[in-house]
């Protein structure tokens, strides 16, 4: 049906890379399985068909192994592309690495069959790649409604030599509330 690509694939110079038109990056010193990659999304809330309610999100993998990622996916089924999207765990924030208080989850920007609510996500702030280390800097506060979480901010390391990777979360809100950090481990965890 299409025609054979004369462009040659070529491989690029830096491994980590800011999508700055969708707020996304990648976290890596080098492609393939011995080198972690760190996956990691802001940007807006405005995929009706096949958004979740995920600003400040991030999966880490190594060695073939997600180590963090999401809950495990159940099939698409006719109802997961209607207006009962959001019942599912895949969708919601619940089912994502992000933070809640008080179990407040993020907006949905587009419901079926209503209008679009502008200006609701997040943004990378920052974002630096050297050949030991790389890091982002997120600000998701606007996926969130505001009424329990005021703001948060998320910065993630890597150091690219060892594996190993750093997460760090600034969360404003009421004196009192109740914080969840959610990893959602791809792996037996103990947290200590």
């Amino acid at each position: 049906i299409w025609p054979a690509t004369t462009v040659k694939p070529e491989k690029p110079t830096e491994a980590s890379k800011h999508f700055r038109g969708i707020d996304w990056a990648f976290l890596r010193k080098d492609f393939g399985p011995s080198f972690m990659t760190v996956a990691t999304k802001a940007g807006m809330n405005d995929d009706p068909h096949h958004g979740h309610l995920d600003i400040g999100t991030f999966n880490l993998t190594w060695q073939n192994v997600t180590f963090v990622g999401e809950i495990a996916r159940t099939p698409y089924d006719e109802h997961y592309f209607s207006a009962t999207r959001y019942d599912y765990l895949e969708s919601r924030s619940k089912g994502h690495n992000v933070v809640l208080v008080n179990g407040e989850e993020q907006i949905v920007a587009k419901d079926k069959d209503q209008p679009w609510k502008e200006g609701v996500g997040g943004k990378i702030t920052q974002y630096q790649s050297e050949p030991a280390w790389a890091y982002v800097a997120m600000d998701p506060t606007r996926a969130y409604p505001g009424k329990e979480l005021k703001a948060w901010n998320r910065w993630i390391i890597l150091d690219k030599d060892t594996n190993i990777v750093v997460v760090l979360d600034k969360v404003g809100c009421a004196v009192g509330s109740e914080i969840n950090v959610l990893f959602h481990p791809g792996v037996e965890a103990d947290v200590n």
